[in-house]
């Protein structure tokens, strides 16, 4: 690597860059031209959420490592979470549905052995995506999910997603 991209890394600019880069990307994907009009207006607007955002993105320590490995096992798991997702939506349809409406909401609170912090948001979204799941708190690995149905419940807690978010941030390190 150059001096300079040492010093980019160094300085904590690499996000930045990073971001600007894949934001004016998108952009020309979405413009669909390279007309210099396209182009500046691209430049500006990413420029400006770049750099009204900076303070959002994540530090070199807090981001994942991005490694053929972990782009493969995060395709995988957003594979598995959408299925999981549609699996889930057809069984509130059919609680909804169903004229004596079974509901058993109850909270549950469970350990967790993700250690990143990345990787439990990660996983604490990935249950409140999943309809009948809604987490409510997540601290030093401990995570509180409101359920709506006891199965709901005891499903959340031994959830296989768990263990693939375990093997994205293991591959990762």
């Amino acid at each position: 690597m150059s001096s300079a991209g040492n010093k980019i890394a160094r300085d904590g600019k690499a996000p930045i860059v990073g971001g600007f880069v894949v934001l004016f990307a998108f952009w020309v994907v979405l413009t669909g031209s390279l007309h210099p009009e396209n182009i500046v207006g691209g430049v500006l607007a990413s420029g400006l959420v770049v750099l009204l955002s900076k303070d959002l993105m994540l530090r070199t320590g807090e981001r994942p490592a991005v490694n053929p490995s972990t782009l493969v096992q995060g395709v995988v798991y957003a594979v598995n979470l959408v299925v999981a997702i549609i699996v889930a939506n057809i069984d509130i349809a059919k609680i909804v549905l169903s004229p004596s409406m079974p509901i058993s909401p109850g909270i549950v609170k469970f350990k967790s052995n993700i250690k990143k912090d990345f990787s439990r948001v990660l996983f604490a979204n990935s249950i409140t995506l999943t309809p009948g799941t809604l987490t409510l708190d997540v601290g030093d690995g401990n995570f509180v999910v409101h359920a709506l149905t006891r199965k709901n419940a005891d499903d959340v807690s031994h959830w296989a997603m768990e263990k693939k978010v375990i093997e994205i941030e293991n591959a990762g390190s």
